[in-house]
């Protein structure tokens, strides 16, 4: 009798507060709470409890409508019940201290809870009735998480400089010339990105036979004129490319996929604009230049830049055409030795040799049309 009115107590606290928290940021705070108790009592401490009573959860797939579902729960899961609800002890228990943590840690949080309650509903139709209000109120109180999450402007971070801890700090000292680099870990803020860099860096190092790497993406700061000017690569939101300073786009994955808008990427030299991320960049910013010259032709070389296909090797560099290439090509062609660019310790950045290699094979011909173009 407990358990349901544990688990009724919370839903009945995380549904109104999802509800609640588009537009009241206490409502969050609550969400995270009851989402914690409701993993970590009526999820981990009951099924504790339910083995220590000796429970064989045998019954628990009866209702399934699956025939595979009710099959492996009877010959695989309830055989060997003591190791597998252990495990689902261990995802609860995650589940809930990670929602409480705030920040990053609670959006994991929420995503594996909406994949946990997805997975319930093919136990029977009885399940629908908790899982899928239960589903709603994740994924809403996921995307206001995931909205409020921090993010920096020009106008908030005029200059940041890196600790020996690695996090931002804030210099109120602007200066009026010069480029700064920024270190931004891939998938900041974004988890399923992470992940996927996480499993493509892991593959990488199993075929190069290596220890793995922490991967960045860059970013610059380009101040010239009394003017600021932030400089990445992004994917193509939508067709008002020249409110955000787009000076050239290109094919992500295949050539041909380049004429649909969700396959493009545009390099952006945005005045006044933002890097939504910059909050978690690491061991940033590294100063590149003071020279007004050098800073000039690092301006204009970004129109010039070579808008080859996203992820592929199309040049035979050894490496694939990113973010970084754009960043490392524009450095490199403007003169900047970038062999001599810091890195964050551990860490790589996928594409920045392509980048490198492509302006040694062109750096004669694009000097002379930058030349031309100031």
């Amino acid at each position: 009798m407990l358990l349901p009115l544990i688990w009724v107590g919370c839903a009945a606290v995380i549904i109104p507060a999802a509800v609640r928290s588009r537009h009241h940021r206490e409502a969050l705070r609550t969400g995270r709470i009851a989402v914690g108790v409701l993993y970590i009592a009526a999820g981990a401490a009951v099924n504790v409890f339910f083995l220590a009573r000796g429970d064989d959860y045998t019954e628990f797939a009866n209702g399934a409508y699956i025939p595979f579902v009710r099959d492996t729960w009877r010959d695989v899961v309830a055989p060997h019940h003591e190791a597998w609800i252990g495990l689902l002890v261990a995802f609860e228990l995650t589940v809930g201290v990670l929602a409480l943590l705030g920040g990053r840690r609670t959006q994991l949080a929420y995503g594996a809870a909406i994949a946990f309650h997805i997975a319930l509903l093919s136990f029977g139709w009885g399940f629908y009735l908790r899982s899928v209000p239960m589903i709603a109120a994740l994924a809403t109180l996921l995307r206001v998480e995931r909205r409020t999450a921090p993010t920096v402007t020009a106008t908030q971070l005029p200059k940041a400089q890196a600790q020996g801890s690695g996090r931002l700090t804030m210099n109120p000292a602007a200066e009026h010339t010069g480029v700064d680099l920024y270190w931004i870990p891939l998938g900041a803020g974004h988890h399923s990105v992470r992940v996927n860099g996480i499993v493509y860096e892991a593959l990488r190092a199993s075929i190069e036979r290596r220890g793995r790497c922490d991967l960045y993406h860059s970013a610059l700061c380009i101040d010239l004129r009394g003017a600021r000017y932030w400089v990445e690569m992004t994917p193509v939101p939508d067709t008002n490319g020249k409110q955000r300073g787009v000076v050239a786009e290109g094919p992500v994955g295949l050539a041909y996929l380049g004429r649909s808008r969700p396959f493009r990427y545009e390099v952006r030299r945005w005045r006044d604009g933002i890097v939504p991320d910059l909050a978690y960049a690491v061991a940033s910013p590294v100063r590149i230049t003071d020279d007004r010259d050098m800073t000039r032709r690092i301006f204009d070389l970004l129109p010039l830049v070579p808008t080859l296909v996203w992820g592929r090797d199309e040049e035979g560099t050894g490496d694939m055409w990113t973010c970084n290439s754009v960043i490392s090509w524009t450095l490199a062609t403007a003169g900047v030795d970038i062999r001599a660019v810091p890195m964050p310790e551990h860490g790589r950045a996928p594409g920045w040799d392509a980048g490198n290699v492509v302006a040694d094979r062109h750096r004669p011909h694009m000097q002379h049309a930058s030349a031309l173009a100031s």
